[in-house]
């Protein structure tokens, strides 16, 4: 698997054709995909005991913290926090939850890796 420099956002990136990406299933709590340019629908892969996550949700109309629920296999054994960006940041928790832990109206995903 190799990781490639992103001057753009200024991290490291896994190369996307050693992934294989799966989409979001139904998003819950009002949470909608952002599927606007440059953010696609939110998507996860898992790959190396690692959870790798592109795109982006929208939660302007968002009624709770709970995003989506990562599948089994795909769940960290402990809580994990991820930083986004601008003070921004979200939970997957070992329900597999993935919750906004800042109420933004949006997150996105771009570049955030955490180990299983």
């Amino acid at each position: 698997m190799a990781k490639t420099w992103n001057s753009t956002t200024n991290s490291w990136e896994v190369s996307a054709a050693a992934l294989t990406w799966v989409a979001f299933g139904t998003l819950v709590n009002g949470w909608t995909k952002y599927n606007n340019n440059p953010y696609g629908p939110p998507e996860y892969a898992v790959s190396g005991g690692m959870i790798y996550f592109r795109g982006g949700v929208n939660g302007s109309a968002a009624t709770a913290s709970v995003i989506w629920t990562l599948p089994t296999g795909a769940r960290p054994v402990a809580e994990r926090t991820a930083a986004i960006f601008n003070q921004t940041y979200f939970a997957i928790k070992t329900s597999g939850n993935l919750e906004s832990s800042t109420g933004a109206p949006f997150i996105v995903f771009d570049g955030t890796t955490v180990s299983l």
